[in-house]
């Protein structure tokens, strides 16, 4: 007859080891992700209130957990996936004023060329996600070691 306590002892040690590896690297990838804006937006930087607005949270699931990197700015969408070609009209009663080749000019209408996107979001999420399995590889062969 086989005592299987104590392969059950090390295997609850196991899951609560893994729990907590998961719970910090999860932490740890959003930091990382929201780091990532702020260190390399992509694009120019005006006040710096984009990047200070990205931020990143762990949501709890049944199996485990999902990093959500977000920024509430309006323009933040069109920064992320650029904007087409399209046209400004002034509101009514109103006109565009701008400077173009040293003069002041005033429009009804004025077509945009649109924007490239920059993808900051895109590129925080795929930092998060190297984070997250670099340091989940690393934690994982520590635990491995001990058992």
């Amino acid at each position: 007859m086989i005592d299987l306590r104590p392969v059950r002892a090390a295997h609850s040690r196991f899951l609560a080891t893994h729990r907590a590896a998961v719970s910090t690297e999860l932490r740890l990838a959003a930091e990382s992700g929201v780091a990532e804006v702020q260190r390399k937006p992509g694009f120019t930087r005006r006040t710096g209130a984009t990047q200070a607005a990205t931020s990143g949270k762990v949501i709890r699931t049944r199996s485990g957990g999902v990093v959500r990197l977000r920024n509430p700015k309006p323009h933040a969408r069109t920064l992320e996936g650029g904007s087409k070609p399209h046209v400004i009209r002034a509101r009514r009663g109103k006109a565009l004023r701008f400077v173009s080749g040293g003069r002041l000019v005033f429009r009804r209408a004025v077509n945009h060329p649109g924007t490239k996107p920059y993808r900051f979001l895109s590129r925080a999420r795929d930092t998060a996600g190297s984070s997250f399995h670099r340091g989940m590889s690393r934690r994982m062969a520590e635990i491995a070691r001990r058992f």
